[in-house]
């Protein structure tokens, strides 16, 4: 059996959400054309301050929230797609042909990712899962390292937003545990 790894998951979210999911209720499951990783619930691994930027500064302007609660989750990888080792990357690369063959057949465009939008992405990973549980491969959980913002200094390959991200797959909520509101040390 494989051992199931915990990782701390952070997620920016209003103060009344916050409150409703600290008072028992489910986290929103998102399905935005540009989630990257497909269906789920979104976390920073090990990022606090990145979940409570998101937010603040990355949603559409009318959407933004001004002053934003941080909850952290136990997150156990179960069944884990993670994109982290080289392994996922390939087996997701080979539904590829296919996903574009289908659009091709319908005449359709494949969606194309643009900036923090990632239609392509998760298009594809929606795909693979499908196609992998219609196989009989359970994926829980998406795990993926992220390059975004401007590198920290003239010449650097260390960047501003870098990132790893998790999803929990609307299927496997329950990979999401023990979850609580982060404090910012000295009220940051």
């Amino acid at each position: 059996m494989a051992q199931i790894v915990t990782v701390h998951g952070y997620h920016g979210t209003s103060q009344e959400a916050a409150d409703r999911i600290l008072a028992g209720e489910d986290f929103f499951v998102s399905e935005n054309d540009t989630d990257w990783l497909g269906d789920g619930v979104y976390f920073f691994q090990d990022a606090p301050y990145r979940s409570r930027d998101w937010p603040m500064m990355r949603l559409p302007e009318f959407r933004r929230i001004p002053n934003p609660a941080v909850l952290c989750a136990e997150i156990e990888l179960v069944d884990c797609l993670d994109l982290i080792d080289i392994k996922a990357g390939e087996l997701v690369k080979k539904y590829y042909p296919r996903l574009k063959a289908g659009y091709r057949r319908l005449r359709q465009k494949i969606p194309q990712n643009k900036g923090g939008q990632r239609r392509r992405d998760r298009t594809l990973i929606n795909y693979a899962i499908e196609h992998m549980k219609s196989s009989g491969e359970s994926i829980g959980t998406v795990r993926a390292a992220f390059v975004e913002g401007r590198p920290i200094v003239p010449g650097s390959q260390l960047y501003s937003h870098a990132h790893v991200q998790i999803v929990v797959r609307p299927e496997r909520m329950e990979a999401i545990k023990n979850v609580w509101r982060h404090d910012f040390e000295g009220g940051e």
